[in-house]
């Protein structure tokens, strides 16, 4: 999906969430980021699929993320570059 779509479609879900607030209200174990991200990402069928789970994501993506050392270095790349040492 490129960006821009990707974008469009972060918007969207976002306006609906927020119509949602009163009948979905936040709670740290029922209804929290994970939800927030699970409900886009099965909505918009991310990787043909709409049964991601929180375990799913945070194993494939965010565990993934934290257990990989990453050196920044400010000022002389672009803030996207970075490298893994």
């Amino acid at each position: 999906m490129p960006d821009e779509e990707w974008d469009k479609q972060l918007r969207l879900h976002n306006d609906a969430e927020k119509s949602f607030v009163s009948y979905r209200p936040y709670h740290e174990l029922k209804n929290n980021c994970y939800d927030y991200i699970i409900r886009f990402l099965n909505g918009i069928k991310f990787e043909g699929k709409e049964d991601h789970t929180s375990k799913d994501i945070v194993e494939r993506f965010i565990r993934t993320l934290l257990s990989t050392p990453v050196l920044l270095v400010p000022n002389i790349f672009p803030r996207t570059q970075h490298f893994t040492l």
